[in-house]
């Protein structure tokens, strides 16, 4: 049995099941090139079941480890995903609505449900897009890639003649036709 895999009929009907279990990441396949887990997945899951009908709450939370978007000093951070779904059981020769996938509702067939993609998906929404340090992350220096957090460069004493773009700027003076261009 998988790591979220639950057997419908062990779980009680028209009662609250509440379970509560720590699985690794790579059991439900989360992870990412631009991340690492921490630390192992802390589920908390509600289930109720009425017939083969299964309503299903859970919150999946982890430790991340990622660099600044603009320092790229490590940091560490929790992420918190909450899910709610229902399972409707159906034969395999029953047509499912598709319109129903999209509220929330997924159906199974056999004797297990399986929440694992679930909290993969749910936890990858919740990676920012975006991490930081702080809101204040000054990046680092473009000419010489100190991070500005820690302290002042010395580039800002360079003169325009190092830039690659100053010839831009003796381009823009000089005489085209006898017209000056400026």
């Amino acid at each position: 049995m998988k790591a979220l895999e639950f057997t419908v009929t062990e779980i009680p009907e028209e009662d609250l099941d509440i379970r509560e279990l720590q699985v690794s990441p790579s059991e439900i396949g989360f992870k990412g090139e631009d991340f690492n887990v921490i630390s192992p997945v802390h589920c908390h899951i509600q289930f109720v079941r009425h017939n083969q009908n299964i309503y299903t709450k859970a919150k999946f939370s982890t430790s991340l480890a990622v660099d600044c978007r603009r320092c790229i000093e490590p940091l560490q951070f929790d992420v918190t995903a909450e899910v709610e779904v229902q399972f409707c059981q159906v034969d395999d020769s029953e047509k499912v609505d598709p319109r129903l996938v999209d509220a929330g509702e997924r159906h199974y067939s056999g004797e297990s449900i399986n929440l694992s993609e679930d909290a993969r998906q749910g936890l990858v929404l919740e990676i920012p897009v975006w991490p930081l340090c702080s809101d204040s992350c000054k990046g680092l220096c473009a000419h010489c890639g100190t991070n500005l957090n820690a302290g002042e460069c010395n580039c800002g004493n360079l003169s325009e003649s190092s830039s690659p773009f100053s010839a831009l700027s003796e381009l823009l003076s000089d005489e085209i036709d006898g017209d000056r261009v400026s």
